[in-house]
This record gives structure tokens, C-alpha cells and sequence, in this order.
């Protein structure tokens, strides 16, 4: 169970549902509509999410193979090198990596495009250095994690981009449509994730100023990194505010409420955790009411591909 436990599997299940319902719920009902062959069967797309599972599980485990150190001073309930030896971890690491690769090269040579190994490749880079270097820089492994939430979802736009262009040719609208949902969650997701992982920062404080990492809450200090991520907030707030009047005023009232009472109420009470928050356990819990929200939109935006 504690290699399981590392995987961080309600993360996993979050990547997997809205790989699973951009392109079941929203790019294979246009495709099929216009008669447009997807790049990716099924079976070549199980794989391909089973392949963003592993890359992200990988990039779980070499975070805290790194972060040893620091956790034993943020989180005493850890895993490597308490339950699981450091040896072990790396071990458990290369055998994701090997079959992510594996998997990724069977996906690239059925569907005719290998020079995608290289995004493979990429992201597998980005999630090490992130891990060994970057995250305990100013800002960058904030907008590096960040970046990889919003990836997931915008990597379905590049795989499938011969399908959309003729999505385009055929019907303008419902291509401006399907980009539209797709920019709205990579946008969300981008500054949700950057939010939390802010939170997250301020929760560690003490340990990354052991081990000397310039975060956000270390350079700047827990204030001014609390007013940063309020920000953020407020955009996501006024960007759901217009989503909001938008569905009342095209009589759309069902997402209007939807949109109000699952997402902005929600955001709202985030914002007044987040100002009164003073401790770790304060912000702990403001980082796992982000992850709620997560899921929160992941639901609307079920109910809003099935409904239309």
C-alpha cells in the first residue's frame, strides 16, 4: 500500500476523468458527427491516458525521493526513506519510466508518428528537473507543475489537431466551440494549480527554509504570498462571474446555478480561508479545499459536455 499511497491516486483519477471526458464527452461526438477518423482508437487512447497516469505517477515518486530531506520536517507521516527505501523508490521510478516509454513508442509507431516520443521524453525531463532543481526555485516550479495540470488537458488538442483542422473546414462553429471548453479548463486548471501549489509552499515553509529553496513564502513571506495567490483567485472568481451572467442571459439557468453554486461559492469560501488562515493546519486545509474544487469543476463540466 505505500507504493500505492506515493502515487497519490485521487491525483491520478482527476488526470484520467478529464482526459476521459474531453475526448469521449467532447472531441469523438464531433468527430463522429462529421465522419472524422480520430488519430487514437480506444484501445490506442486507454493507453495513451494509462501512459499520462505513469508519467505523473513517476514524477510523484522522484519528487519525494528529492524531498527527503524536507519532509521529514513537513510531513512526518512519510514514505521514502521511512517505509520505502531511497534505493527502492529510484527502482520503482525507473520501472515507470521504462514502461511509460514502452507504451509511448507502441502508441507512436501504431498511429505513424514517432517524433512524438519526444514530448514523452520532455515531459519525463521536465517532471526530473523540476523535482532535482526547479522546485525549490523562485516562482518557476510553481509555473512548471502548473503548466504539466494545464498540459494534460491541451495535449488532447495537439494529438487530435488533423481531426480538429477538418472539424474547422467543415463546421467553424462547432470547432470555436470545442477549442472554447478546452481553453476555459486549461485556464482553470493553470491557475487553480498555481494557487495551490503557492498553498502548498506555505505549508512547508519550515522545511524548505531548512534545506535553503527560495519559494514564493520564503523569499517574499507568507503575507505577500497569500495576497499573490488571492489574485489569482479573484481571476478565476471574475472569469466564473461572466461564465455566470453569460448562461443566465442566453437562458441557460441550470449551468448558471451550476456554475454558481458548485464553482464560484465555492472559490468564494476558499478566499475567506485562505485570508484567515495563520497556521500549517490552516493552510492544509486550504490546499485540500482547492483539491475539492478540482473535482468541483471536473463535475461541471460533465454535466455541461453531456448536456449539449
Amino acid at each position: 500500500m505505500k507504493y500505492v499511497r506515493i502515487l497519490r491516486i485521487p491525483n491520478l483519477i482527476i488526470v484520467a476523468l478529464i482526459q476521459c471526458l474531453m475526448y469521449f464527452g467532447l472531441l469523438l461526438p464531433y468527430f463522429e458527427k462529421f465522419g472524422i477518423t480520430p488519430l487514437l482508437n480506444h484501445f490506442n487512447f486507454a493507453l495513451f491516458v494509462l501512459d499520462t497516469l505513469i508519467i505523473t505517477g513517476a514524477g510523484y515518486v522522484i519528487n519525494d525521493i528529492y524531498d527527503v530531506e524536507i519532509d521529514e520536517i513537513n510531513k512526518p507521516k512519510i514514505i521514502v526513506g521511512k517505509h520505502i527505501s531511497v534505493k527502492n523508490a529510484w527502482i520503482y521510478y525507473y520501472t515507470f519510466i521504462i514502461l511509460g516509454f514502452i507504451i509511448s513508442f507502441f502508441i507512436a509507431f501504431k498511429i505513424d508518428r514517432l517524433p512524438y516520443l519526444t514530448i514523452y521524453g520532455f515531459a519525463v525531463a521536465l517532471l526530473y528537473f523540476y523535482s532535482a532543481k526547479l522546485k525549490k526555485s523562485f516562482l518557476i516550479g510553481n509555473i512548471l507543475v502548473s503548466a504539466f495540470s494545464s498540459a494534460v488537458i491541451a495535449i488532447l488538442l495537439f494529438v487530435e489537431k488533423d481531426g480538429l483542422s477538418r472539424l474547422k473546414f467543415l463546421s467553424l462553429s462547432d470547432f470555436n466551440f470545442i477549442v472554447s471548453i478546452f481553453i476555459v479548463y486549461i485556464i482553470f486548471s493553470f491557475i487553480v494549480s498555481m494557487s495551490r501549489e503557492i498553498v502548498k509552499d506555505i505549508e512547508d515553509l519550515e522545511g524548505d527554509r531548512f534545506v535553503n529553496a527560495n519559494t514564493m513564502p520564503v523569499v517574499i513571506g507568507i503575507s505577500k504570498s497569500k495576497m499573490i495567490i488571492q489574485f489569482y483567485l479573484l481571476i478565476t472568481a471574475f472569469v466564473l462571474s461572466v461564465v455566470v451572467g453569460r448562461e443566465i442571459y442566453l437562458n441557460n439557468y441550470l449551468f448558471g446555478i451550476l456554475d454558481f453554486v458548485l464553482l464560484f461559492i465555492p472559490l468564494c469560501i476558499i478566499m475567506i480561508k485562505l485570508y484567515k488562515s495563520k497556521n500549517k493546519l490552516d493552510f492544509h486545509n486550504v490546499s485540500t479545499y482547492i483539491k475539492v474544487l478540482m473535482f468541483l469543476g471536473l463535475f461541471v463540466l460533465f454535466i455541461y459536455i453531456f448536456n449539449y
